[in-house]
């Protein structure tokens, strides 16, 4: 890499939208370390809820996905590894991209998690596929089902 000349430095020393993105970094960092906390805070009350219950709360566990996602992108824009902004201070436009793109991924809360193997919610497609055809509608087989 070429040493940058004095006149070089100034001109990156002066660049207005680098020390705009420092505000931003710092405001960034705050909402990541309040983010941290939160996280602790929902993780602590899943384990109750799940020691008391026996099974963990979906509700939590949705809005822990939703908040690690945040963490991940706010993440991604203070170590420069992207250029957009996260929630506040993204514009529109590109909260609507994302969220195009995001819908198409899959992520682990899509999935049921049972005896720590990660398996796919079937669809209705696949159920009836699995189910063998005998010629009767589903609510007689309902009532076939529960003979003794």
């Amino acid at each position: 890499m070429n040493q940058p000349s004095q006149d070089q430095i100034f001109a990156n020393m002066t660049n207005g939208p680098t020390w705009i993105r420092l505000v931003y970094m710092v405001i960034y960092g705050i909402i990541l370390h309040l983010a941290g906390m939160l996280m602790w805070i929902l993780c602590s009350v899943q384990f109750i809820f799940t020691l008391l219950f026996g099974q963990d709360n979906e509700n939590i566990r949705k809005m822990c996905a939703t908040i690690t996602q945040y963490i991940q992108e706010a993440l991604t824009f203070v170590s420069y590894n992207g250029d957009a902004k996260p929630f506040p201070f993204c514009d529109n436009t590109q909260a609507k991209t994302e969220e195009s793109t995001n819908s198409t991924t899959h992520t682990a809360a899509d999935s049921d998690i049972i005896d720590g193997s990660i398996e796919e919610p079937e669809t209705a497609a696949e159920e009836g596929a699995k189910q063998p055809s005998t010629g009767t509608s589903e609510s007689e087989q309902d009532n076939t089902d529960s003979r003794p």
